[in-house]
């Protein structure tokens, strides 16, 4: 008797019970910086099933160890990956650190040096 009453009160608490999401962390972060826009590309791996619970938060940029720039977000448009273009003015030498954080946990970081003025191209990145 017990036992029923207990499988009851669990089969009516369930639907009310709070729902996990399971959380990972971002990965694979990419910077490409486009020297004509002047504009920072961010682009990680981060899969999510309920993008307005479990997405990037923030994103920090910090220049040549200066104030970082903290840019917030509040859901993921993408389930597989998350993107952001960053409006930023970068010079020849400029060193760029980004860390993408999860809302729910975890962090990813990357660091990108544009090339010195004797390079043609119009954008860089790893």
């Amino acid at each position: 008797m017990r036992l029923q009453i207990f499988l009851l009160l669990l089969l009516v608490a369930a639907p009310i019970m709070p729902q996990t999401v399971h959380a990972s962390p971002p990965r694979d972060l990419k910077l490409e910086y486009n020297v004509g826009t002047h504009t920072l590309s961010v682009k990680m791996k981060h899969p999510t099933i309920e993008a307005r619970e479990h997405y990037i938060r923030t994103i920090t940029v910090t220049v040549n160890g200066g104030e970082p720039q903290v840019f917030h977000y509040t859901f993921q448009k993408l389930a597989a990956e998350f993107e952001a273009t960053i409006p930023l003015s970068l010079n020849s030498g400029d060193n760029v650190v980004v860390k993408a954080t999860c809302r729910l946990g975890g962090s990813a970081e990357a660091e990108l040096t544009i090339p010195t003025a004797d390079s043609d191209s119009e954008s860089y990145g790893k």
